[in-house]
């Protein structure tokens, strides 16, 4: 997987992730996989909002970071 991968070059699909306890910020979720560009501040199926991945994360990611899973898309 690429180091970086842009919102308005990804074509691929798309796993949302809802952040649980705070919003996007440095050192609040993985970064591998993540598409930078697609936070989304005001989902409101979240509370701080939600971010795209280019692969679905495991469980033990989800539970670290304090996210929730939303959808593929």
């Amino acid at each position: 997987m690429q180091d970086y991968i842009y919102d308005d070059q990804y074509t691929g699909p798309r796993h949302t992730y809802g952040f649980v306890l705070r919003p996007l910020d440095i050192n609040t979720h993985p970064k591998l996989g993540c598409i930078l560009g697609s936070y989304k501040a005001d989902d409101k199926r979240a509370r701080y909002g939600s971010v795209d991945y280019a692969r679905r994360l495991t469980d033990e990611e989800v539970k670290k970071w304090e996210l929730v899973y939303l959808e593929v898309g």
